[in-house]
């Protein structure tokens, strides 16, 4: 049987502050998550803010972005 992942997808235009809060959330949520069990994906629309920082630290501090 194969495992079961639970898929988290999370658009953004824009929205580095929102996304931040979003992520540093889901980390205290599923620090007791096994690994492997959950992703996180993150659609940005070309975003002109830092996304892409935002993103690259949740990577960083062991979020499965």
């Amino acid at each position: 049987m194969a495992a079961l992942v639970l898929s988290i997808a999370i658009p953004t235009y824009n929205r580095a502050t929102y996304l931040a809060l979003t992520l540093d959330v889901l980390k205290k949520q599923l620090s007791d998550v096994p690994l492997g069990s959950v992703e996180i994906i993150v659609s940005d629309n070309a975003s002109t803010d830092h996304t892409q920082e935002v993103i690259q630290g949740a990577i960083a501090g062991g979020l499965p972005v």
